[in-house]
């Protein structure tokens, strides 16, 4: 047995009550025996033969062994090699007879227990899935209705076009005085309701969301006529 470290090879999870032990290979084993341990005081080891053991035998009756440091492409070869040599005798806790894979369900009998879980599982995932189903269909009947403002179609064409890399000065210039110019208003922006919200916002009793949502109009819109009215001050 070697001391423990994250080292790559071959180890056994041994009950030291009977011999029995569980073969397994790991790249770091401290790390796998750490999940182990956490699988068996949880009561959820995918090992339902080693995690009875455990729970017969307790803890302080498993150790872990580490047997010997092999070569990563070594490890499922050695691996395979103990498992054939003791896979189905009393001693090895194994079940799956495979170093490489999991072992075929076909042929195996489950218990009546494990059909109802079963029988259960498949009933609830059905239910979820009708509902998901339903909700998709609400967000797309919802995102068919929506209208996008003259803003989001603006930022929607531009995503376009740089999908392609190939946007003209012209073009990118049109784009970027529709943007400049856009509101999300039904009716026009004037000067006037421009007036109005800057000066609503110069009060410093709202804050500028607020006040875009009382006039109808987008956040990052009204941002840039803060902006611009900035610059406009210093100029």
């Amino acid at each position: 047995m070697k001391s423990i470290g994250s080292k790559c090879g071959i180890y056994l999870i041994r009950n030291i009550k009977n011999g029995h032990f569980y073969i397994g290979s790991t790249k770091a084993h401290f790390g796998r025996w750490y999940n182990h341990k956490r699988a068996l005081r949880n009561n959820f080891h995918t090992n339902g033969r080693l995690q009875r053991a455990w729970n017969k035998y307790g803890s302080d009756s498993f150790i872990f062994e580490f047997v010997e440091e092999f070569k990563l492409e070594q490890l499922q070869i050695i691996e395979q090699h103990l498992l054939d040599r003791y896979f189905g005798t009393d001693i090895c806790y194994n079940l799956n007879p495979y170093a490489d894979r999991w072992p075929s369900s076909i042929g195996r009998k489950s218990s009546k227990k494990t059909r109802r879980r079963q029988s259960w599982a498949a009933k609830n995932r059905k239910t979820t899935i009708e509902n998901e189903t339903i909700r998709r269909k609400k967000i797309g009947e919802f995102n068919t209705n929506k209208l996008a403002s003259k803003e989001k179609k603006c930022q929607i064409s531009i995503g376009k076009l740089k999908a392609h890399h190939k946007v003209s000065t012209e073009t990118r210039a049109k784009i970027s005085n529709s943007l400049k110019t856009a509101d999300c208003r039904k009716y026009k922006f004037t000067d006037t309701y421009k007036r109005d919200a800057l000066t609503m916002y110069s009060t410093k009793n709202y804050t500028q969301k607020f006040v875009a949502d009382e006039f109808g109009i987008c956040e990052s819109y009204f941002g840039r006529l803060i902006k611009q009215e900035k610059l406009n001050g210093l100029s």
